[in-house]
């Protein structure tokens, strides 16, 4: 589980430490995913595939 905590952290650290986390990573890509599919789509893709490993 601590490897997956770690990939959660790299694509987005506010998913692991809270909303108030000062620190984050491809905030261009979340913004414009969240746009235009209504969501963080990379992140969601990232943690399917490694949950099917």
């Amino acid at each position: 589980m601590v490897l997956y905590d770690e990939l959660r952290y790299i694509l987005d650290p506010k998913d692991v430490y809270g909303p108030d986390f000062p620190g984050e990573t491809f905030r261009v890509l979340k913004e414009k995913e969240e746009k235009q599919y209504g969501g963080y789509r990379t992140r969601r893709l990232v943690l399917e595939a490694w949950d099917n490993y």
